[in-house]
């Protein structure tokens, strides 16, 4: 039986007005008949609370605002919908969209930005449009009685602090584009901004695709912070200088500037003391933040509060309302007609008294949170049938050749790691996947580690198999036999000291299915610098021409365990094999270096998930932290043999060698001055055999030079192209 119920995560805004909204749905909800519960993400221990709920709850919808899977990494989605209410711009939301996925539906309440969404966010499952509703009070004061002309509940933000601090700033080219976007935007505030952009764009000739649009407006998006705060000074200038008096609820009006400052009665309180004000004003002045086809909340509560709502307009207001009938709406683009709006209002008390009994009649018809909460409702119930429907065609594909055949099968190294593995174990077997296997290889561990995979065998029979080597074979080993076992349709690899978050294989599953992909890559916490990677970027992703491919081999490689890789690809290809006919390399480092490379140059397509979902702990007794000068150099000598043996066999080579020693030289210039220093005393001197021996490497491994590497540049240092350039001189081999 479906779930109904509802979990709401409550978040900190400015006045708290997104509290508000969350509450006021919650209540709609239950009237409905759903089950509401709430958490506050605003109160210490959040994440972890949240990830308690998620994982032991079923929940038809996760529901919170202005946050795309807020705490995703304590987020267990399972079958639920994460649904995001947004009120802002997408733009200024631009890395949170990037972690949404086919679960995540957005509500937005301007139409037109969720339309942009749509086609500029494709990763985003589902997209809807919800206007605001408001908020009342009871026994409002009659129209008549009321003591205040005009109320503005909102904040100043100076324009000018904005341009100058956030978009002068910026590069060059992007003030340039910031200013021309402006310049449109002011000559006709109708537009939004991606409507001037692409004017912009058009002007110029310039035809780009919507992936480097959607960058292009993340990266311009304090052109609408700057567009809303103008529009808003505008606006009230043009009031309070007509001689109109405004009392306002908000921040930073004794610093605006106008000619009659005087006008400006700043008043104390927000919430339910702005709302009190509202029911006892007979205009409520609203200035839509630059939402061309929506509805503000400001409108909502002076109509539910039986005052005039003077707004500019926008296409769902006119769609919906009449000017001088149910609302008062000012030309944006024509500021001197809004002094003139106003005194035909206040002038004209029964027509004013007209106007805000009908507002109030329409809102508390049709606009009320309860008739907002049935449509958002509407919209999370046809998005939970369509992922059912979807995870049963995803079922019916994993199905296939054979309903027993793994989704994912994850290989993890153990070699004495009783300190780690069971908090690595934990998260591996209470994967939200469930047709998945994990294969442990114990590589002759002499700790607590065999004790530890024996229990976790016993316990988990079905998904778990556990590999004994009867000699050290290193990490590599271990995963040429967790291979040959392997089962799965696409192959993942995790570390016995590493934690992977409990949704991660699902998810890249998912991702990988989809959309067709041979690899698919996820974003990873790396403790030892304590920061957050994505090794594939945008600009690599999709079917793998040269330039990808470059791109990808031009990084190393990577990490193994941040993906996971169709089976074929690693298991079909007989090119993919060492000489001695296995996959990786054995007892040594850098194993996984050659894999990779071949990887890139030979998958077909590569996809990325903009999620934090594997944690790399620093292990400082792990193999690979050897950095004994002789041990490093002849682990990198062997890795680069590999990497050239494995890409020079394949036929688009040529395609990929620039990048290919861009890497040579990178690794070249690293164990040059690492001889430099150890045997050299720091100094390049002539005669040195080691030295002679990482030369010799260098010229059998590359054709070109290292200065016409046009990747080199990107990578080395002017000190380190020095070293290189005396070593050149001296040896000559």
């Amino acid at each position: 039986m479906e779930s109904r119920n509802i979990l709401m995560l409550l978040s900190k805004s400015s006045y708290d007005a997104l509290g508000y909204y969350m509450l006021e749905l919650g209540s709609a909800f239950k009237r409905m008949g759903y089950t509401v519960e709430y958490i506050d993400g605003r109160k210490a221990g959040y994440e972890d609370l949240l990830y308690e709920r998620t994982s032991q709850n079923e929940y038809l919808a996760i529901v919170a605002c202005n946050a795309v899977l807020t705490g995703y990494d304590k987020l267990v989605l399972k079958n639920s919908i994460f649904c995001c209410l947004m009120f802002d711009h997408p733009v200024h939301l631009y890395e949170r969209i990037q972690m949404a996925d086919e679960r995540v539906l957005i509500i937005h309440c301007d139409l037109k930005s969720a339309e942009y969404i749509a086609r500029y966010c494709p990763n985003v499952g589902s997209v809807g449009f919800v206007p605001l509703s408001g908020r009342f009070v009871c026994n409002p004061v009659p129209y008549r009685d009321r003591k205040y002309d005009i109320v503005f509940t909102g904040s100043n933000i100076d324009s000018k602090n904005i341009y100058d601090n956030f978009v002068k700033t910026a590069s060059e080219s992007d003030i340039i584009v910031a200013d021309n976007i402006i310049n449109i935007m002011k000559e006709n505030v109708s537009l939004t901004m991606q409507d001037a952009l692409w004017i912009f764009l058009e002007k110029r000739g310039i035809a780009i695709q919507d992936g480097e649009f959607h960058q292009i407006m993340g990266q311009l998006r304090a052109v609408e912070a700057y567009m809303r705060a103008w529009i808003r000074e505008r606006v009230v200038r043009a009031i309070v200088d007509a001689g109109y008096r405004i009392h306002v609820f908000g921040g930073n009006w004794d610093n605006f500037e106008c000619r009659h400052p005087d006008n400006i009665i700043m008043m104390e309180g927000h919430g339910d003391t702005s709302l009190r004000a509202v029911a006892d004003a007979k205009l409520s002045l609203n200035v839509m933040p630059w939402f061309r086809g929506g509805f503000q909340e400001r409108i909502a509560s002076a109509m539910l509060c039986g005052s005039v709502a003077l707004t500019d307009t926008s296409t769902y207001i006119e769609e919906n309302f009449s000017d001088g009938v149910d609302i008062a709406i000012y030309d944006a683009g024509n500021i001197d007609s809004i002094p003139v709006k106003i005194a035909d209002i206040l002038d004209n008390t029964e027509k004013g008294e007209r106007i805000a009994k009908a507002g109030f009649e329409k809102a508390h018809m049709y606009h009320t949170w309860y008739n907002r909460a049935k449509e958002i409702m509407e919209s999370i119930e046809e998005t939970a049938a369509w992922l059912q429907e979807r995870n049963r065609v995803d079922r019916c594909v994993s199905a296939n050749p054979g309903l027993d055949k793994p989704c994912v099968s994850v290989v993890v190294p153990v070699h004495n790691s009783q300190s780690t593995i069971r908090e690595c174990i934990g998260n591996l077997v209470g994967q939200t996947l469930n047709n998945i296997e994990i294969i442990f290889v114990d590589d002759c561990s002499t700790d607590e580690s065999p004790e530890i995979l024996k229990r976790c065998l016993e316990s988990y029979p079905d998904k778990v198999k556990v590999i004994t080597l009867l000699e050290n074979r290193g990490p590599g080993g271990a995963r040429n036999e967790g291979i040959k076992a392997a089962a799965g349709q696409y192959i993942g690899f995790a570390d016995s000291d590493d934690i992977v978050d409990v949704t991660m294989y699902e998810k890249l599953y998912r991702h990988a299915v989809t959309n067709g992909y041979d690899i698919v890559d996820a974003g990873y916490y790396k403790e030892e610098t304590d920061e957050n990677i994505l090794y594939t970027s945008d600009e690599c992703t999709g079917t793998l021409d040269e330039k990808k491919r470059s791109e990808l081999i031009f990084g190393g490689g990577g990490y193994l365990w941040s993906r996971i890789f169709r089976s074929g690809l690693i298991k079909d290809n007989k090119n993919a094999e060492y000489s001695d006919g296995k996959i990786f390399r054995e007892n040594c480092i850098l194993e996984d270096m050659d894999f990779m490379l071949y990887q890139f140059a030979s998958a077909g397509s590569i996809g990325n998930l903009k999620e934090v979902l594997y944690m790399y702990r620093h292990c400082k007794n792990s193999m690979s932290r050897n950095t004994e000068p002789e041990f490093y150099r002849t682990n990198s000598f062997d890795a680069l043999r590999a990497c050239y043996k494995r890409l020079s066999r394949l036929d688009n080579f040529d395609g990929v060698r620039t990048a290919f020693e861009a890497i040579v030289f990178k690794l070249y210039s690293c164990m040059l001055n690492q001889a430099v220093k150890e045997y050299c005393n720091g100094k390049v001197i002539p005669g040195n055999n080691i030295i002679k021996e990482i030369v010799r490497l260098k010229n059998d491994l590359t054709k070109g030079d290292y200065r016409g590497n046009p990747y080199v540049p990107r990578e080395l240092e002017y000190d380190d192209i020095a070293v290189m350039d005396k070593i050149e001189l001296l040896y000559h081999i």
